[in-house]
């Protein structure tokens, strides 16, 4: 279960843009299910198997799974959670106020978040993404359960409700598939686990 807002928010914002297809590795050029089996097939089936198919609904993925089709699979899994309706995950956030929305999702734009009220820049890795083990300069572990928390990115959603404009929408997309694809799961016994039971 814990894997399912994940794997949700993985090919939600992998069938968000247009399908393209892509020969080298180049993550943020993954927009389908058939661009990330080009990009790691491993992945895509690693995926699909933390899935408990026993699900109601996971029917067809599992089907597909069973004859080997990795990306009918994939593909079916796309559909299904986009005909759920799951407005708790938005509601489950504090709400926030439109023009402050603005103001972080523009900082977002420019690879900043807010934390204890100032914006702090994101370091970026040599393909593109964010440092996901960043702490800031002061070394803060709250920091990085806030950058690794996905808080910030309600102000993107508020602000692409508000202005539909495609650079906020985008930057969601990236951010979302840069964190699925290059932050692992820490341990199990990892104290982030503590953090996200308090």
């Amino acid at each position: 279960m814990k894997y399912s807002l994940l794997i949700a928010v993985l090919f939600a914002a992998l069938s968000m843009t247009l399908i393209s297809f892509f020969t080298d590795r180049d993550w943020t050029s993954i927009h389908s299910v058939e661009d990330l089996h080009n990009y790691d097939s491993k992945y895509l089936t690693q995926v699909l198997k933390a899935l408990d198919l026993t699900l109601s609904g996971l029917q067809e993925v599992k089907s597909q799974l069973d004859n080997g089709d990795t990306i009918a699979a994939g593909q079916a899994l796309v559909r299904y959670y986009q005909q759920l309706d799951r407005p708790w995950i938005l509601e489950t956030f504090d709400k926030i106020d439109y023009q402050d929305a603005l103001l972080m999702a523009n900082r977002l734009i420019d690879d900043s978040i807010m934390f204890n009220n100032q914006p702090w820049k994101i370091p970026s890795t040599d393909d593109g993404g964010w440092q996901w083990n960043y702490v800031s300069p002061l070394k803060d572990d709250e920091f990085g359960y806030t950058l690794n928390g996905h808080k910030y990115l309600l102000a993107l959603i508020t602000a692409a409700q508000q202005r539909h404009h495609p650079d906020f929408v985008g930057k969601y997309d990236q951010v979302m598939k840069d964190w699925i694809l290059h932050h692992p799961l820490p341990p199990a016994d990892d104290s982030v686990y503590q953090v996200l039971d308090t």
